[in-house]
């Protein structure tokens, strides 16, 4: 009983190490400072909601219940910073200018000629004329989120005309954050709610305008996670590697 009480410990201590490691990757990078000298509450926000994230892919003894709640708590939270984020929203996808209406009717022609039948029938008339330019500005905007330029080099070479861009990681952690995107990927069952959160907080960023002064923040609880997870894999690695 005395080793098992023992055990316990070091497991909660080790835990507790594993949090303030997170930690020092989460406010050691240049994104953080800019998030929390802007919005505060915003920035608080995203550190609880990385903490649930950090529970669901560790705590692996947590009740099915207490899983379900997290998961709907951290949904609540990533659904309600969208809402504060709404006066910095993408209004172009509702709207049109004259030379996008023109681009569109001059790719009219050329796609009608080309496809036939399979463009001119009524139902992708529909979608053309009503909806393609908004998908193709949403999908734009996925497209800069998952732009690992956009974090670690200013988004050089795709810079945004307009747009005062800054480094949002040092390019020295680039390594670790692909080590912890494979390390996600061939595991996936094992940090499947850190994948659930991405692809949610992916949808929601297409609808936030590019210009936003501090980019795609709701991936933020997302990269330093995966940062985390390429920092112990790589540590564990070498430990094995040099038996320490």
């Amino acid at each position: 009983m005395k080793y098992l009480r023992l055990g316990k410990v070091i497991a909660k201590l080790k835990y507790f190490e594993n949090c303030i490691f997170l930690l020092v990757i989460t406010v050691a990078n240049f994104w953080f400072w800019q998030i929390f000298s802007n919005n505060f509450i915003l920035g608080v926000i995203l550190l609880v909601i990385e903490l649930g994230l950090f529970i669901l892919i560790t705590k692996k003894d947590l009740k099915r219940s207490y899983t379900l709640a997290l998961y709907i708590f951290i949904l609540f939270l990533l659904v309600f910073d969208t809402i504060l984020l709404k006066s910095d929203f993408d209004n172009t996808l509702l709207t049109t200018s004259s030379t996008e209406i023109s681009i569109l009717n001059e790719r009219h022609g050329y796609l009608a000629e080309g496809l036939g039948n399979i463009f001119t029938n009524k139902y992708v008339q529909h979608y053309y004329k009503d909806y393609s330019l908004a998908t193709g500005k949403y999908l734009r905007n996925i497209f800069y989120t998952l732009d690992p330029n956009l974090y670690f080099f200013r988004s050089h070479p795709r810079e945004k005309a307009g747009i005062d861009e800054y480094e949002k990681y040092s390019p020295f952690v680039l390594p670790f954050f692909v080590i912890g995107i494979l390390f996600t990927i061939i595991y996936y069952r094992k940090y499947k709610s850190l994948i659930i959160y991405s692809i949610f907080a992916t949808f929601l960023t297409g609808f936030i305008s590019p210009s936003y002064k501090l980019g795609p923040i709701l991936m933020f609880p997302f990269i330093n996670i995966i940062l985390y997870l390429g920092f112990i894999t790589s540590i564990q690695k070498i430990k094995l590697l040099f038996k320490i």
